[in-house]
């Protein structure tokens, strides 16, 4: 690799793909009214937005850390009204 080669036509692994699964499977069992699977679909968004313009590997990474992020933050909503119900109850 030449010192000054771009770096756009890099075909490794996306790293935001990386951190959108990792993020999506922590929102399954840490989620903070939502926020932790939020950030796991941006990150994945962002992440194969970049996949496509650059041509790295890591969408399907990128696709099951959307997916979890989704499910985790539905997960998350319906937790906190949970929640809320429970203790309005009391």
């Amino acid at each position: 690799m030449e010192p000054f080669e771009d770096e756009t036509n890099n075909q490794g692994t996306n790293p935001l793909s990386i951190a959108g699964m990792v993020t999506g499977i922590v929102s399954l069992f840490v989620n903070l009214i939502g926020i932790v699977g939020i950030v796991a679909v941006i990150l994945s968004s962002i992440s194969l937005k970049q996949i496509g313009v650059r041509k790295q590997k890591g969408k399907g990474m990128a696709i099951a850390g959307l997916v979890l992020g989704i499910i985790g933050t539905v997960f998350g909503i319906f937790q906190f009204m949970l929640t809320i119900m429970i203790f309005s109850a009391m």
